[in-house]
């Protein structure tokens, strides 16, 4: 009797511990995919993006990527935006 009792505590144990252990790898093992959102973006979104936000702030404003001589490419200024954007409504909600 004693032996079952002490070995249901021990697998109790040993439970417990193993779960600790499972957080503290899964803690460490965090990466920035853990952090990335995905968007679909339909064709009429992305042809209103550049006619209108990419014409007015890249092409007619001449804006060039930082430390290039180069325009924005339409992607790469679409990143940008919408990390300006998020920030913005992220900031403004505080």
């Amino acid at each position: 009797m004693f032996i079952a009792l002490f070995f249901s505590r021990v697998i109790l144990y040993l439970q417990q511990t193993m779960k600790l252990g499972k957080l503290e790898q899964d803690a460490s093992t965090i990466t920035a995919g853990d952090f990335t959102v995905e968007m679909n973006i339909s064709e009429p979104m992305w042809r209103k993006f550049k006619d209108k936000i990419y014409k007015e702030n890249v092409i007619d404003a001449g804006l060039k990527e930082e430390g290039g001589d180069d325009l924005y490419s339409p992607a790469l200024y679409l990143k940008k935006y919408l990390t300006d954007e998020v920030g913005r409504i992220l900031t403004a909600s505080l």
